[in-house]
């Protein structure tokens, strides 16, 4: 992975949000959206360029093309238009470079964190928690086909979450029934709740659960983030 480099050296920079999954900001209808600060686990995060509002967290990948170019070239001026297509032309030329490395003998260093991140997959599984209970906070729900393992697609509620080491859980029906106990069967009313999220077995090997935290003793881990029913913070994810 590059390594990441200040992250005030890309924030401002535009992209251009069109695709039929990331609408348009829901406060101006604007599609042009800025790179700001990021929460974590998120490097990053994106912001309307018209009127401020959230528009969603900026994958990895696409924080690390942008370093990269930036890097390299200087701050791209022009809109980007095709975050996905520039993220895998940088990715490209990472792994030429990478090439280059190898032949002149210098030797990446690698870890099980590493095989993970690759190989891992894109969604919280009860692997990425290492047996311990994460609290974190509900920023975004939709709903989406996934691909089962018979080749079906099936639609399935997404959470993402602040906090956890991966930002995406698929919600099965009883962390979904667990959250509309709690706040009704709106999904857009369960942004902000805090969750605590732990393993259990199951007939299917180890699993994911999540409890509400109603109250919580201890300080917010993500005191910054969105609270519950709160209209301002209903973001769009504006990548896969």
């Amino acid at each position: 992975m590059i390594s990441a480099s200040p992250i005030s050296s890309i924030i401002g920079i535009k992209i251009e949000l069109k695709r039929a999954n990331d609408g348009k900001c829901r406060a101006c209808g604007a599609v042009n959206a800025v790179v700001d600060e990021g929460v974590a686990p998120h490097a990053a995060s994106l912001r309307c360029a018209d009127c401020g509002h959230h528009r969603g967290w900026l994958p990895q990948v696409i924080v690390d093309g942008l370093l990269e170019t930036t890097r390299l070239f200087g701050r791209p001026t022009a809109v980007i238009r095709h975050p996905a297509k520039f993220a895998a032309s940088t990715g490209a030329n990472a792994a030429s470079s990478s090439r280059a490395n190898k032949q002149n003998g210098t030797k990446m260093p690698v870890s099980a964190d590493d095989y993970k991140e690759i190989y891992g997959g894109r969604f919280l599984k009860a692997g990425d928690l290492n047996g311990e209970t994460i609290r974190c906070r509900v920023t975004d729900v939709n709903a989406e086909e996934i691909h089962q393992k018979d080749g079906t697609k099936e639609r399935k509620m997404i959470a993402t979450l602040s906090g956890a080491p991966k930002s995406e859980l698929v919600l099965n029906h009883t962390n979904s029934g667990a959250l509309a106990a709690m706040y009704g069967t709106d999904p857009n009313k369960w942004i902000g709740a805090i969750v605590d999220a732990f393993t259990v077995p199951t007939s299917m090997g180890e699993g994911i659960r999540i409890k509400i935290v109603k109250n919580p003793k201890k300080p917010d881990p993500i005191s910054s983030g969105p609270q519950p029913h709160d209209p301002d913070l209903n973001d769009e994810v504006p990548f896969n």
